[in-house]
């Protein structure tokens, strides 16, 4: 028989720009349960937790930047100004990115390393 928290939880569909972040993920859970792992001091189970998980979270991240591509919107589109913008987001001129992590931030090909607070910054408009 299932929990009530089982059957509220709901099933989240496999978006194809997340499954890298997925498959990491589960490859993790499943070191996670290793009998390797299991005899891990707190400190070791910590820095692999930071390691992997970080990888984790830079390939939601860049799953993210895939799935906000260039395309259109299905809605009107008001910027700051409160102005209707009807333009489809084309980002002509601006390099494909890729995001790379390394310590304290990220690195974006052919602009190179970016903090984390100004990352959103550097995605052309």
């Amino acid at each position: 028989m299932m929990s009530a928290l089982a059957l509220a939880r709901p099933q989240l569909p496999a978006i194809e720009a997340y499954l890298p972040a997925q498959e990491k993920f589960n490859q993790l859970l499943t070191q996670l349960r290793a009998s390797e792992t299991k005899q891990m001091t707190h400190s070791q189970l910590e820095n692999l937790i930071e390691t992997e998980g970080r990888e984790v979270l830079r390939r939601l991240l860049q799953g993210h930047l895939d799935e906000r591509a260039p395309g259109t919107s299905t809605t009107p589109v008001v910027d700051a100004l409160d102005r209707t913008r009807t333009q489809q987001r084309t980002h002509t001129g601006c390099p494909p990115f890729r995001v790379e992590t390394n310590s304290g931030g990220y690195s974006l090909r052919g602009i190179g390393r970016v903090r984390r607070a100004s990352l959103a910054a550097v995605w052309c408009a």
